[in-house]
């Protein structure tokens, strides 16, 4: 995932675009899920990262999004389970 900013200056505009500092595997990993469901969770994450880069690269759609929104599923889940252990355990 990246960031955009915008900077004007003398006439032109500066695009800086960036990662963005995603703690939420981290956070995740550091509550304490079931280890097998973490390791699903993070691997399937980081492949499907390198499958949507590949898809990307070669400009295969609708697999790059397919490959995106598969891995934006796996964050989904351990946010949930962060807020529902977070909130509830």
């Amino acid at each position: 995932m990246w960031t955009e900013s915008s900077r004007v200056g003398d006439d032109e505009t500066v695009r800086v675009v960036a990662p963005r500092d995603d703690p939420i595997g981290l956070v995740y990993v550091l509550i304490g899920p079931p280890v097998l469901l973490a390791q699903l969770l993070l691997i399937a994450f980081s492949v499907l990262r390198c499958v949507f880069s590949f898809f990307y690269l070669r400009a295969l759609q609708p697999w790059r999004s397919a490959s995106f929104l598969l891995g934006e599923l796996c964050l989904v889940i351990m946010l949930a389970q962060i807020l529902w252990w977070g909130l509830l355990g």
